[in-house]
């Protein structure tokens, strides 16, 4: 993990042209989703990189300064900006000093932003369903209705009529790499290129073949239940229908219906086999249970995870389909998902109930936690205030003798309690995670 110093230099540049609209779409569609602090860096860097045309390089003291920051939350707000695809980020160590090389993208248009189901998905979870409606159509398209139009526009070739042996386009063919409309991308663990691959080794199938919502559909799934590219091939392969027109040649539904029985059926093997499910990279510097759960809560798919809480016990289809609900109807991530199973099989005796985690995942998602550690800070706060309700009705029901005892045994009793964290720890814990990073 690389910490960022006030004292670390950095370098921006725009990977592509960013128009005065842009800012606008920033502001309607994207601040929402990444907030106010992490739009007002991407404007500063956008600035600063006009700034570098004359200075290289700039400090991020000056730029703390300038944005009225601390370092934490600087790096949070670079964070979501990398996430959502605005930025990229590059660090070199030159004896003994980072230099951090920023790399700016334009936003989507609104066209691709609403066709985008994990954009527009985010901002109906922002800001409610109506209210993403509502700014949806003040970028509809105004068009003329009637049934007496004729179009009766002039092409290009008439106007004209270019000589495609002239020198001048002879010259334009060899046109150096210019700014255009380039747009980062969101990381995934999912690799198309190994997909497609295994496609094509097995089948006809192209990449061409499949529509940007059926990939999206599948790399969603192969995440959720932790199947590689190769097992998902397999089963695409099985209900690929090329007869069918493009975009209804996979049954959505039968995939996700396969993929769950894939997933059960591969802990199955692995149980019998003994081999281990897919490993976990620790990320976090610390021995403590703490820090390994939540590096297990990080880097698990829900399905990998239940399977370790059951100490390798296959997930029952009810539990990988209630998992998949949380994902689809609540668009909970996958470390928030299985701090949230923790949670539910702590609080309600090991038993995962549908109508339970429904409920904690509306709280979480109307909390708008999206970490594992933000799951486990809601959690933590919400089991002290209500162990503080239930001290203060204790307080009004019983005498002063019997009120020590009655509370004494109402915390040692709570599950919330039994569950806490040691206070110190836990502090310390935090501090080391979110400390510059």
């Amino acid at each position: 993990m690389i910490l960022l110093n006030s004292t670390d230099y950095f370098q921006i540049k725009t990977k592509s042209m960013i128009a005065d609209y842009d800012y606008e779409t920033l502001i309607n569609l994207y601040q929402p989703i990444i907030g106010y602090a992490a739009v007002s860096v991407y404007f500063t860097f956008s600035i600063e990189a006009k700034l570098q045309k004359i200075l290289s390089y700039s400090s991020h003291s000056q730029l703390l300064l300038k944005l009225n920051m601390n370092t934490g939350d600087f790096v949070r707000a670079r964070k979501k900006l990398e996430g959502i695809g605005l930025l990229k980020t590059y660090v070199e160590k030159n004896d003994g000093v980072n230099i951090y090389h920023y790399e700016l993208y334009a936003p989507h248009t609104p066209q691709k932003f609403f066709d985008n189901t994990l954009y527009y998905g985010l901002l109906i979870k922002s800001v409610g369903e109506k209210e993403a409606e509502r700014i949806k159509s003040i970028y509809l398209i105004d068009s003329i209705e009637s049934n007496n139009l004729q179009d009766i526009s002039s092409s290009f070739g008439e106007e004209f009529h270019p000589n495609l042996e002239d020198s001048a386009f002879l010259k334009a063919i060899n046109s150096d790499q210019l700014q255009n409309r380039q747009k980062g991308k969101i990381n995934s663990e999912f690799s198309y290129e190994l997909f497609f691959e295994a496609l094509a080794s097995r089948s006809q199938i192209s990449s061409s073949s499949l529509t940007k919502k059926e990939l999206k559909e599948i790399e969603r799934l192969s995440t959720l239940y932790g199947l590689d590219e190769d097992n998902v091939a397999d089963i695409v392969i099985d209900l690929y229908r090329q007869e069918e027109p493009k975009g209804k040649r996979i049954d959505l539904n039968a995939l996700t219906d396969r993929l769950t029985k894939e997933s059960s059926f591969r802990f199955l093997i692995a149980k019998r086999s003994g081999n281990n499910v897919r490993a976990t990279n620790q990320n976090v510097s610390s021995d403590s249970d703490l820090a390994n759960k939540i590096n297990y809560f990080e880097k698990m798919s829900p399905n990998e995870f239940l399977y370790f809480l059951q100490n390798g016990v296959q997930p029952a289809e009810p539990d990988l389909r209630l998992i998949n609900q949380l994902s689809t109807k609540f668009n909970l991530t996958n470390p928030v998902i299985n701090v949230l199973i923790d949670y539910v099989l702590g609080m309600n005796n090991n038993i995962l109930s549908k109508a339970y985690c429904e409920k904690v995942a509306a709280s979480l998602v109307r909390e708008n936690v999206q970490s594992a550690l933000d799951a486990m800070n809601y959690f933590k706060r919400t089991a002290k205030q209500e162990r503080r309700k239930n001290k203060k009705s204790v307080n009004h029901q019983t005498s002063d003798e019997n009120n020590s005892n009655i509370s004494d045994n109402n915390v040692s009793s709570s599950p919330e309690e039994k569950s806490d964290l040691d206070k110190e720890k836990w502090e310390e814990m935090i501090k080391k995670i979110k400390n510059g990073n």
